[in-house]
């Protein structure tokens, strides 16, 4: 989504109503050549993970490794899980980091929820309601 948003601003010079995400982190180094605490935290919220989908799952985790954002300025709104895993813990920061890619205005809404409850249904019933207030 942010790098979507990004080149529609910066490539075709299009104008974007509102960049949100939902508890998104531009950089997840935490995991960088630590393939099992990876799978770990996969087991622990998939206990019947077969063996094939966590070698797609850490194939995947490579990718977004070695992904840096690019550089915007435009106003981001980020809900952000209040819950967080200990991995993620152990970074401290307002906006889950999005500030040293964002210059533009950040606004950030705290939910009571965890990364995978974020999305749930009485999770999203907060997300929708602030939505809906920005945009009328």
């Amino acid at each position: 989504v942010y790098e979507i948003a990004n080149m529609l601003l910066n490539k075709y010079s299009e104008k974007i109503a509102m960049l949100s995400m939902i508890d998104s982190w531009p950089h997840i180094n935490h995991f960088r050549s630590n393939e099992q605490a990876l799978l770990n935290m996969f087991h622990k919220f998939h206990e019947n993970l077969p063996p094939r989908l966590s070698d797609l799952a850490w194939a995947r985790m490579k990718l977004l490794l070695n992904y840096t954002p690019s550089l915007m300025h435009h106003e981001m709104v980020l809900f952000k899980a209040s819950r967080l895993i200990s991995l993620y813990k152990k970074i401290k920061h307002s906006v889950n980091g999005w500030s040293a890619y964002n210059s533009g205005n950040i606004i950030c809404k705290t939910i009571d929820a965890d990364h995978l409850s974020i999305v749930n249904s009485e999770a999203i019933q907060v997300v929708l309601k602030f939505l809906q207030k920005k945009i009328t």
